[in-house]
């Protein structure tokens, strides 16, 4: 897996959006290569930090988030070609929105990463999931960047700040796995570090994240 790279492209000075349009239309081999550098090191520290904090509860969790990042650009440069802005967005905005598209992949094989760690094997590309329109990584990290739809945004903080910081970190810690108010289950390694981390068990785990979502269901859909 390479690295994050540091080193200077010679399409530094280009913006994001000419980046993306050099990327969609190069027929030279080199020119390409140096323009998914660029790319990569630009876009790579965001999809990594991220991933990091999702796969922080594994134990190979660096392993893990680092085969994320590699298989997110595989899948963008794969797929770029079919990428459009959003007709008359605002140049600053297109790095968010270039965040939110490399975020959705980089969920979608955080996704499948955790189908193969729990005992049923979940195909998540025979789902039909639909993407949503924002960053669902941007969430896990507290919003910033990537705009959440606002009305469901503030009840969601409104919801999140009435936990407790026990709470608040159960179900984050679920929500970091895919596996809130699904079927899913918890990894072994997260429900252990949950259990040792606050000296209980994990019935008491399930009872508190199923206590926390009602609370959370119940301001945000009433």
């Amino acid at each position: 897996m390479q690295e994050i790279l540091q080193e200077k492209t010679p399409f530094k000075a280009l913006t994001d959006t000419e980046v993306v349009a050099r990327i969609q239309v190069s027929k030279d081999e080199k020119e390409l290569k140096f323009l998914q550098y660029e790319f990569y090191n630009r876009f790579a520290p965001y999809i990594y930090k991220v991933g990091s904090l999702r796969c922080r509860n594994f134990q190979d969790s660096d392993a893990m988030a680092r085969e994320i990042l590699q298989l997110t650009f595989i899948i963008a440069y794969k797929t770029i070609g079919k990428f459009t802005f959003p007709e008359g967005i605002q140049p600053e905005k297109c790095k968010l929105v270039l965040k939110a598209w490399l975020g959705k992949i980089a969920n979608r094989e955080f996704l499948k990463e955790i189908g193969k760690r729990v005992d049923e094997h979940v195909d998540f590309d025979t789902l039909n999931i639909p993407e949503p329109s924002y960053d669902p990584f941007a969430i896990l990290t507290g919003g910033g960047d990537i705009e959440v739809p606002n009305e469901f945004r503030v009840k969601l903080q409104e919801a999140m700040n009435e936990l407790s910081e026990q709470d608040k970190h159960i179900v984050l810690t679920y929500a970091g796995e895919g596996c809130v108010d699904t079927k899913l289950h918890l990894s072994t390694n997260a429900m252990n570090y949950l259990c040792e981390y606050y000296k209980t068990t994990p019935e008491a785990i399930r009872q508190r994240k199923k206590r926390s979502l009602d609370k959370i269901k119940s301001i945000c859909f009433k």
